[in-house]
């Protein structure tokens, strides 16, 4: 089994393979030329810490109503190392997948590929669901509640209707182009929209081992 733990400023891991002493993971700056892991798999059960890929996304909005899944990228928050402190996949490793949006019950990431050295590989893993919420009001500062945001197409529709603020598609997760959503908003006077935090809610756990 292999356990990995999110600590704050030092992002210090631990990994522990079978019934070997857990090994500290240290930073990526400091590892070593990758060895030959042809042969290792990490078993399911096993949670990746990560963090959103573009460092300028700090939080996702999304509605409850979201029509279609997002594609989303984050990357490896630390080292996973072997009970030989040999790195297996380093920090900063690519994963690929989509954000889902489960009406009334929350937001989730669920992982496809990984992107392995030269090596792209299937990943069967997710994240739990988050049902945090931010309520948006008519007549807010829509600029305010935009900044550092990735957004669904339904809920830039509904920050534009409520804030009157114009949202870039380039903040639109997937480029998609908002939602028709004005003629269902004209009475209401806010809405709760889902929101995450990429660099801490999407920590993804394996659903089967990931042989690399």
């Amino acid at each position: 089994m292999i356990a990995l733990t999110r600590r704050t400023t030092a992002t210090l891991l631990t990994v522990t393979l079978g019934l070997t002493a857990a090994l500290p993971l240290i930073p990526a700056a400091t590892a070593q030329r990758l060895p030959d892991i042809s042969r290792a798999t990490i078993p399911d059960g096993t949670t990746f810490p990560t963090n959103a890929a573009d460092p300028e996304t700090e939080k996702i909005l999304l509605a409850k109503n979201e029509a279609e899944a997002m594609p989303f990228t984050l990357v490896l928050a630390a080292n996973v190392r072997d009970r030989r402190d040999r790195v297996l996949i380093p920090q900063g490793t690519v994963i690929e997948g989509e954000i889902e949006v489960l009406e009334d019950q929350g937001v989730r990431f669920v992982a496809k590929e990984i992107l392995v050295g030269h090596n792209r590989l299937v990943l069967d893993a997710e994240s739990q669901l988050i049902t945090k919420t931010e309520r948006v009001r008519r007549g807010a500062n829509g600029d305010s509640i935009i900044q550092g945001a990735a957004i669904g197409a339904a809920a830039a529709s509904v920050i534009s209707v409520l804030t009157g603020s114009r949202i870039s598609v380039g903040s639109i997760l997937g480029g998609a182009a908002a939602g028709g959503l004005g003629g269902l908003l004209v009475r209401q006077r806010s809405v709760d929209l889902y929101t995450v935090d990429p660099n801490a809610d999407f920590d993804i756990t394996l659903s089967n081992p990931l042989p690399l």
